[in-house]
């Protein structure tokens, strides 16, 4: 009894280790170590370069916005120093009433999974977006960063929440420091 109290709770440990680890996004940021970014003061959209979506676009412009404001960048559609591209990709779906979880234990049958965990049936994707910096007068990209998580398919709200973490985690590291 006590073997399976002990197995129950590492279980669940682990599930919500596994629950936490899924959820969280991770990002990426590569740049031009050659550039100033001390030059650059305004940003604009690139009108091709955008989300699946117009709200998710626009939902990223204003974060976007918000993030670089109070670090001295201005938004100026008409003549921006930067142009900002946003490229979304996402991987097939995903979709089950249960995951594999835990231990694989071999009996007389052949290997079978120790415990499954029930995924309520929900969709999602593998998703990942870009977000591209290029010099304006040139077209020279210049900072390049990279988010990857999940998005939700029950559940926009989820996906939107994930574009703003997204976002604020890599603008973070924008402009990058000066060595």
């Amino acid at each position: 009894m006590a073997t399976r109290i002990r197995f129950a709770a590492a279980l669940a440990a682990f599930s919500w280790m596994a629950l936490a680890c899924a959820s969280s996004m991770k990002v990426s940021a590569t740049f031009d170590s050659g550039v100033d970014f001390s030059k650059y003061r305004t940003f604009g959209f690139n009108p091709t370069r955008q989300l699946d979506d117009t709200a998710r676009q626009k939902l990223a412009e204003r974060t976007i916005n918000d993030i670089l404001s109070p670090k001295g960048f201005r938004f100026d559609p008409a003549k921006p120093d930067l142009v900002i591209g946003l490229t979304p990709f996402l991987d097939p779906e995903i979709k089950g009433d249960s995951v594999p979880a835990g231990m694989v234990a071999w009996s007389t049958w052949g290997p079978t999974v120790g415990a499954n965990i029930s995924s309520g049936g929900h969709t999602s994707q593998a998703a990942q977006f870009t977000i591209s910096f290029k010099d304006a007068a040139t077209g020279h990209l210049v900072w390049r960063g990279l988010a990857e998580g999940r998005a939700s398919l029950d559940d926009p709200s989820v996906t939107e929440k994930r574009i703003v973490e997204g976002l604020q985690r890599l603008l973070e590291q924008f402009p990058p420091e000066k060595k």
